[in-house]
């Protein structure tokens, strides 16, 4: 009886640690063809701070998103400005013409055990390959659905099954002649309390919306 309590408690807690929001921050690196550049997401449950800095690591822009409220907004800290991005669908793909593998293949990144899930829509000339870890990181589906980005990486991401919570830490965007066109790689992972403040927007910036 003790030891059948017993392995009902470690399923609990391990249950519960294993599906607990993430927070802290996120390292990433991109590279295209013909350029570098650095990402960092900071994450407070449903709150998400994207920062984008140049290939001399040089703050160029930020989103804040929400994916409660589904909403996004993009910053200019240069320019002290800030717009909201408008609310778009979550993906418009044909799901048909996807082929999607989830491999047995598997490599050790940033001390996390990854599988190689591969994407391919040959209409696009396009296979992204990511390598996703066992672990969770809850915010993740939610924040690509909620900032919808055109970017391959992230769309092509969306037709997968079955893949909430699963962060890639490597995205290699390739050609069906296997020429690489882009790179997504987690560079760290800090799990930190993080500040309010980081996600709010400075009171002293103006708000922008384009004309239409």
């Amino acid at each position: 009886m003790k030891k059948y309590i017993f392995i009902i408690l470690t399923s609990f807690f391990c249950y519960t640690s294993y599906g607990q929001d993430f927070e802290g921050t996120i390292n990433m690196i991109k590279k295209t063809i013909s350029d570098t550049s650095y990402i960092t997401y900071n994450v407070k449950g449903e709150y998400i701070r994207i920062d984008e800095f140049d290939k001399y690591k040089r703050l160029q822009r930020y989103f804040l998103i929400n994916t409660n409220d589904k909403s996004v907004f993009a910053i200019n800290p240069l320019k002290k400005m800030y717009a909201t991005l408008p609310i778009k669908n979550t993906n418009n793909e044909n799901n048909n013409d996807f082929q999607i593998i989830k491999t047995t293949h598997y490599t050790i990144i940033n001390e996390y055990k990854c599988f190689q899930w591969r994407v391919k829509n040959i209409k696009q000339n396009t296979e992204v390959s990511y390598w996703v870890p066992e672990d969770d990181f809850p915010f993740f589906t939610d924040l690509v659905k909620t900032w919808n980005t055109p970017d391959k990486n992230f769309s092509f991401y969306l037709m997968i099954p079955n893949n909430q919570g699963k962060m890639p830490m490597l995205a290699i965007e390739r050609t069906l002649l296997r020429d690489e066109k882009t790179r997504l790689a987690v560079t760290n992972i800090s799990k930190s309390e993080l500040n309010d403040t980081l996600f709010k927007i400075p009171t002293s910036y103006k708000n922008y919306q384009p004309a239409r």
